[in-house]
């Protein structure tokens, strides 16, 4: 049997993309399905208790679905990846991670009642979220290795950092901008968004491998990072201002609009309200929220263990 693992599966939608293109692979190749090959392939899905598991099980296994198969053995687990192993000892084979890890555990205690992205409060809050994120992502994979068999192929991309920009430019910006406004004018509480800092921290594809190479069971295949501008270019050759601005819409409030509502104390009225404006502002002048979609990725293969000097990194990978 083969294993493969979505680690942040979220709505299932990205991840079902991931897998159908690892099950084409495979059974293109006969790994799966084949004379000889495997009879079974194993698809574990990880996310929080709170994610929408029954929207999940839809886009993946219902009638006709990506995983609607005799051969996909289905297993859901409702669990944080950062809370401990997803898997019982060195059982994954292949494994994907896309737009999750840039999650924080929590955010670090920094307070800036003028922005909620710590790319706006300064440099000692940008190192601390950085410290933050290499924690994090070293116990990620320090957890991962533990799950995975050695030659194990782990995928991981995340939105991120180019040179000086960074994903969160565009619409960050504007729905921040109007929330400063609504905060003015008395309708969201200062103190509230003061401490509303997001939990997210956008590394460079150097850091990604950076941490990856301090481990003693991974070796990064490869790294990269890439600058998608389609949406911004559309937007350059129609002068569709309202398309541009509705759909930056959509894509903040996937990521970002139940936890601002929750932080912020909002009502459903007024969380309807914070985005309109945004999106009113992006429209008003879009070339002031130019977005551009960074990724960084690696690619990683477990390796078996290399004698480390850090007894703390002995204890933890033993």
């Amino acid at each position: 049997m083969i294993s493969y693992v979505d680690y942040g599966c979220a709505t299932g939608f990205n991840t079902a993309q991931m897998f159908g293109n690892v099950k084409r692979i495979l059974e293109s190749t006969r790994v799966l399905g084949g004379e000889g090959g495997a009879e079974h392939l194993q698809v574990l899905l990880v996310d929080l208790p709170s994610n929408n598991w029954n929207q999940v099980a839809s886009i993946f296994f219902k009638p006709g679905a990506v995983a609607d198969s005799d051969l996909i053995l289905p297993v859901m687990v409702p669990r944080s990846f950062y809370a401990g192993e997803c898997a019982p000892p060195g059982t994954l084979h292949i494994g994907t991670s896309c737009d999750a890890a840039q999650w924080l555990s929590h955010a670090p205690p920094v307070s800036y009642r003028d922005s909620f992205s710590y790319k706006d409060a300064g440099e000692a809050a940008e190192e601390a979220f950085k410290r933050q994120f290499e924690n994090d992502f070293d116990l990620f994979l320090r957890l991962r290795a533990r799950e995975f068999a050695v030659n194990g192929l782990l995928f991981v991309v995340m939105p991120g950092s180019l040179g000086s920009s960074n994903v969160g430019e565009g619409f960050f910006t504007a729905f921040n901008n109007a929330a400063q406004a609504m905060c003015h004018e008395g309708h969201i509480d200062s103190s509230l968004l003061a401490d509303c800092m997001f939990p997210i921290y956008l590394p460079t594809e150097d850091e990604l491998e950076h941490i990856a190479h301090r481990s003693a069971s991974w070796e990064v295949l490869q790294r990269g990072g890439v600058a998608l501008s389609q949406l911004w270019d559309e937007y350059k050759s129609t002068g569709d201002a309202v398309t541009y601005a509705g759909t930056l819409r959509k894509v903040f409030f996937a990521i970002a609009g139940p936890l601002l509502q929750s932080r912020l104390a909002l009502s459903d009225e007024k969380t309807t309200e914070l985005f309109d404006r945004g999106e009113a502002l992006i429209r008003q002048n879009p070339s002031k929220y130019m977005w551009r979609n960074i990724q960084v990725a690696v690619l990683l293969r477990k390796v078996r263990q290399r004698r480390s000097m850090d007894n703390s990194r002995r204890s933890i990978d033993a």
